[in-house]
């Protein structure tokens, strides 16, 4: 279990009614209490110190960041403060502890704005100016771009609608098992609309969109998707804006999500090979029983004796 310094967490007041509790940059803060004494301690409200502005951090060479955060820290607890003025002790969503300089944000609180629901005007033998992406377009969890519809509609060019480089988009329907699959639109802006079933999000700017489709395809936000998916018997399950809004992301230092992506780019492309690797495997596996059985067939498989009777 690792200590933290929960520092440069910051506030999006105005956009999201939320506050956090900064512990000062650079203090240590102990190891959480095991989980019988976490839900017993009350947050000490006349200590923390509750900021409202962007901080940004520069980190010596590197880039600046912004981290933003909706929790806070503090008495070994994380709190959320709401636009009410009431504060939470949300101990139990959280997972797991941090590396030092780490933060835990809600998904709503790195976003430009709100997620939001596509559009699925009726679709067109004929080719027009407006491609809707159908479903199939990023199930596999990467953009396809020539799974779309043509629509004969008019899309404003400032319309919500328009896709942009960078765009992530979040499946809002699916089967269970695929019912929160997300990938980052990496296409030109305002070629293709995006449909009912999916969400969008646009991250800000000092958070890396790898990085969190990464975080979004991770075991611990899938799980958290298909529990709280809803859906009557025999329908597609759904989840909606405010649970993808409160998806729970680790976020780490600009540099640190960088670092991170390009060390899983190395880890996927040694998996890749393994893969390859034993699909070639299973082949030579395949061609080398089918050569076995026809050796076997034509008495050449073992060396045969003219002796024995037929």
């Amino acid at each position: 279990s690792l200590g933290r310094t929960a520092f440069g967490c910051i506030s999006l007041a105005g956009a999201c009614g939320c506050s956090v509790w900064r512990i000062g940059s650079g203090v240590h803060v102990p190891k959480r209490l095991s989980q019988r004494n976490r839900k017993s301690a009350a947050p000490a409200l006349g200590q923390p110190e509750w900021i409202t502005a962007e901080r940004i951090i520069n980190r010596g060479s590197e880039a600046p960041m912004v981290l933003h955060s909706l929790l806070s820290y503090g008495h070994n607890l994380h709190y959320e403060k709401f636009a009410d003025g009431s504060v939470k002790c949300i101990e139990d969503e959280i997972p797991f502890d941090l590396p030092d300089g780490w933060a835990w944000s809600r998904l709503l609180a790195i976003i430009e704005e709100k997620p939001t629901n596509g559009y699925s005007p009726k679709g067109v033998e004929y080719i027009t100016n407006v491609r809707n992406l159908t479903l199939t377009a990023t199930t596999s969890g990467f953009f396809k771009p020539n799974e779309f519809k043509y629509v004969d509609v008019e899309i404003p060019p400032d319309s919500k609608y328009w896709l942009k480089h960078n765009d992530i988009l979040i499946q809002r329907s699916n089967s269970r098992e695929l019912v929160g699959t997300s990938c980052i639109y990496d296409d030109k802006d305002f070629v293709f609309i995006y449909p009912d079933l999916m969400m969008r999000i646009h991250l800000m700017g000092s958070i890396d969109a790898r990085y969190i489709d990464s975080v979004l395809k991770s075991t611990l936000t899938r799980e958290y998707y298909i529990a709280n998916a809803t859906g009557s018997a025999g329908s597609m399950p759904k989840i909606n804006q405010s649970i993808v809004a409160n998806t729970l992301v680790p976020l780490p230092p600009y540099a640190e999500q960088k670092r991170l992506v390009r060390y899983l780019d190395d880890v996927m492309n040694i998996t890749n090979s393994i893969e390859s690797g034993k699909l070639d495997i299973l082949e030579l596996v395949s061609k080398a029983k089918s050569k076995i059985l026809d050796l076997a067939i034509r008495g050449q498989l073992v060396p045969q004796d003219p002796n024995d009777e037929p």
